[in-house]
């Protein structure tokens, strides 16, 4: 088997993850879904995809997701069709679709064989160094190990602090590619002598006067610390819904010939109780970012860089997140 990275970091900003609604949507999920699947039958595959992928963000489904990867299998993106096969028959065994999960298995088990891989080989490491590949950053514990990936070109770029950054480009085939790309040492940047900069002088100073700027520093840990505050409530009330959710799925279940009416009330009671959880999560991280930043006293916005990059199904959360200052 392919061996498969968790990406995951300690902070993340909420200005960047949206939490999963309240309530979901199921008549607006079953319209786009029957609309990707006729588009799918079609042959309009782009246009296909994107309805499948709406309707599953509305309401997760085993199914939507089994459509939806032999969607991006038929774009020629088999890594992101194998993913989306694993993730089908997790949701699935979680819902009690065993026919689904055992279809949703074999379909990965099919696909594995002819997954493209990129290995990113890094030999002389510098401090500091950052690799992203198209556009998203790179954890250093996947360096070395084979990462399955969608055919096509790639754009690799890597950077540190006093380093010249460096763009790489390597062309993956269509199946069963197995590439490897060595990072080049990072060569240091060209040190500027402040002795010939040329020195200049505003009016302000001129006057001995004091330039005002907007506060951006105080500003915006402040709203994030706000909006951290009222996910947390969100979570909150998500929290007390689930527990609502769960009583009359209890209730429901203890009928007999009442399956449909089961399976529904816990579908309810575990999508508010994903929901509760990420953002109850996010809200922590949000108002401990900005109790931070505050009082470390950070002047002026920090250079930094943010990633995010998600699957939240109602058995799990795969999040990645990433922010330096």
């Amino acid at each position: 088997m392919l061996q498969r990275a968790l990406w995951a970091s300690a902070i993340g900003t909420l200005l960047l993850i949206r939490c999963p609604p309240a309530h979901a949507d199921p008549a607006a999920a079953e319209a786009l879904f029957r609309e990707g699947r006729a588009l799918l039958d079609r042959g309009q595959v782009n246009a296909a995809c994107e309805k499948l992928e709406a309707s599953n963000a509305l309401e997760p489904s085993a199914g939507t997701l089994l459509n939806l990867a032999t969607c991006r299998e038929k774009q020629g993106k088999t890594a992101t069709a194998w993913a989306n096969f694993i993730s089908a028959e997790r949701l699935a065994r979680n819902q009690n679709r065993p026919e689904q999960a055992t279809e949703a298995k074999r379909r990965a088990t099919e696909l594995e064989p002819q997954l493209s891989t990129l290995t990113l080989s890094v030999r002389a490491p510098v401090p500091g160094l950052e690799v992203w590949r198209a556009g998203q950053a790179v954890p250093s514990a996947t360096f070395d190990t084979p990462v399955p990936i969608d055919p096509g070109k790639i754009v690799i770029e890597a950077s540190a602090p006093g380093y010249e950054s460096v763009q790489l480009e390597i062309s993956i085939g269509a199946a069963a590619d197995r590439r490897v790309l060595e990072i080049p040492k990072l060569k240091k940047a060209a040190q500027i002598d402040p002795s010939s900069s040329p020195v200049v002088t505003t009016d302000a100073q001129r006057s001995g006067g004091t330039e005002l700027h907007g506060d951006t520093s105080t500003a915006l840990p402040w709203a994030i610390g706000i909006a951290g505050g009222a996910t947390l409530v969100a979570g909150g009330v998500l929290g007390a819904l689930a527990l609502s959710s769960n009583s009359k799925a209890i209730a429901a279940c203890e009928k007999e010939n009442n399956s449909a009416a089961c399976t529904q009330t816990q579908d309810r009671r575990d999508n508010q109780a994903l929901a509760s959880t990420v953002c109850v999560g996010v809200g922590v991280v949000g108002v401990g970012i900005a109790a931070i930043w505050l009082l470390t006293g950070h002047s002026g916005r920090p250079a930094s860089a943010w990633s995010y990059q998600g699957e939240v199904t109602r058995d799990s959360a795969l999040l990645q997140m990433r922010v330096g200052f």
